[in-house]
């Protein structure tokens, strides 16, 4: 797959596309009333196969830009200008057809690396299995379809046995990459998904705080909901449980604001740290 394959007149136009939505305030305006879809910019219905057709980029790599981008609204200049970048990155007739299997590997070994240095073993035989078949074919050796199916065969049977909570995340990652990203678009955005709550799950697990400790400040907030029912009742509008929850409780409010604030922006710096190294691979493309 060629990213804009009739030329420099096809890349300037839907660059154009994209800075125009931008600076009408379609692509993320101030108010966040308008989501920010690099896909919408160049396809009205946001159909991503459209898109590939339109543009020659894979509409997997499309959707992690779209997925990186919503991650970065806290500051919605720079968001604005990451999307102006991404779409003006490949160059007419880049090779960008190995970019999503060279992402599923990037995410594979983020993957295992987190996993080892927070638990100190091994993770899945099958994920490894998968990380193969990607290598493979981001070397132009496409494995055939059985070898996918089996594979997929395998990551399910794993995940339906397994007992321990903590390789739920890496077993799912192992069933969800296993399939060739050009034909199943979404794989990729999915994958970094289940690496972003990894990374989310390990910073809960070094936290303070414990898993014990967050489930009784649950509990205490549950309580709290229901005892001010009438308050909620007596005004939906202006009923903000936060502010009740920080008001009424503010040192468990403060610790739980705290965890939580860390956790996230695990996940979206992982998000963010994805969405950079497509616009990399993208870049570093060779041209046909």
């Amino acid at each position: 797959m060629h990213a804009f394959p009739e030329g420099a007149t096809q890349k300037d136009t839907i660059v154009a596309s994209v800075a125009r939505a931008i600076d009408a305030g379609l692509f993320l305006d101030d108010d966040h009333t308008t989501n920010g879809s690099l896909i919408k910019c160049v396809v009205d219905d946001g159909d991503v196969r459209t898109f590939e057709r339109e543009t020659g980029i894979p509409g997997s790599l499309a959707l992690l830009a779209d997925m990186s981008v919503g991650f970065r609204t806290d500051d919605l200049p720079a968001a604005r200008r990451f999307a102006g970048i991404w779409i003006a990155t490949p160059v007419p007739g880049a090779d960008l057809t190995r970019v999503p299997n060279a992402m599923i590997l990037w995410v594979i070994d983020r993957a295992e690396q987190i996993w080892r240095s927070a638990f100190h073993d091994d993770p899945s035989e099958v994920l490894r299995t998968i990380r193969e078949l990607h290598a493979r074919q981001s070397s132009g050796q496409d494995p055939d379809r059985t070898e996918w199916s089996k594979a997929r065969g395998d990551a399910l049977a794993r995940t339906d046995a397994e007992t321990d909570d903590r390789r739920s995340l890496i077993n799912r990652m192992a069933e969800t990459l296993a399939w060739p990203p050009l034909t199943s678009r979404t794989i990729l955005s999915e994958g970094v998904r289940i690496l972003a709550d990894m990374a989310g799950a390990v910073t809960a697990a070094n936290a303070p705080m414990t898993q014990e400790e967050r489930a009784g400040i649950h509990r205490t907030m549950e309580a709290l909901f229901a005892e001010t029912e009438a308050e909620r009742d007596a005004d939906p509008e202006g009923y903000f449980f936060p502010d009740i929850f920080h008001a009424r409780m503010p040192e468990i409010a403060e610790r739980f604001t705290a965890d939580l604030n860390a956790q996230n922006a695990a996940v979206a710096d992982t998000v963010v740290a994805a969405g950079d190294k497509a616009l990399e691979l993208m870049g570093a493309a060779p041209r046909a």
